[in-house]
């Protein structure tokens, strides 16, 4: 098994709106895979907000895990998030 495909709510309806949102990883020829990837839904300051990103390993598995498990995190203490992006993700 090369890949593997899992589809998942990630934000629930909401007045007619819902969104429906699919990972899929593929390991290729290496003998692990050494990206990693969040897709969460996290509420900042009573607004909920759909947090989506791929670290991308190379020759390695460490900093694409590190950013996969702490990015959510790292991401909703910047002063700046959510109101400048760009800013926050600097």
């Amino acid at each position: 098994l090369y890949g593997t495909l899992s589809v998942r709510w990630v934000s629930r309806p909401r007045d007619s709106t819902s969104v429906c949102v699919a990972d899929t990883a593929h390991q290729g020829k290496r003998p692990s895979n050494e990206d990693a990837h969040v897709l969460e839904e996290i509420e900042v300051r009573g607004r909920k907000y759909t947090v989506s990103a791929v670290f991308d390993g190379h020759a390695g598995d460490s900093a694409a895990k590190f950013c996969g498990e702490h990015f959510v995190e790292y991401l909703k203490r910047q002063e700046q998030f959510p109101s400048n992006i760009e800013k926050a993700l600097k």
